[in-house]
């Protein structure tokens, strides 16, 4: 049997971990050549493009006191998730999917070295209370 003691996934008793998770994208561009009297592809080239960052998301894993609440960190608060994303359309939109389809409620950037983020909102405008902000470069 395994010592989860020490796993990434499971942290020890009273203590969290943090970690960011980046995923990139390849874009790859499919050229064909197509014959137009039958319709036949006679020729196809397919160029991969240069990978970028499409998400990169701050996880922190800490003792969660009840099923569907956030994790508490050492000062018994609340943690804060940060969710960086390429543009303020995709944050915007992210934010929208997470409210449910409700528009989001935009913050800019409150004081220096923060960056402007959009939080989901139920169906009356309020933010919703589960500390995700969905970050965009400003």
């Amino acid at each position: 049997m395994a010592d989860r003691s020490n796993s990434p996934v499971t942290p020890p008793p009273g203590q969290t971990i943090s970690y960011e998770k980046v995923t990139w994208t390849t874009p790859i561009t499919i050229r064909k050549t197509i014959d137009r009297r039958t319709g036949a592809v006679i020729h196809q080239t397919e160029k991969r493009g240069t990978p970028y960052v499409t998400d990169r998301t701050r996880v922190t894993k800490g003792s969660r006191p009840s099923i569907g609440t956030r994790c508490v960190g050492p000062s018994g608060k609340f943690m804060l998730y940060f969710k960086l994303l390429p543009s303020r359309k995709y944050a915007e939109e992210a934010a929208r999917e997470a409210g449910r389809g409700n528009p989001p409620v935009h913050h800019a950037a409150h004081e220096p070295g923060q960056r402007p983020h959009f939080h989901p909102a139920d169906r009356h405008g309020n933010i919703i209370k589960d500390g995700l902000h969905y970050e965009y470069p400003g």
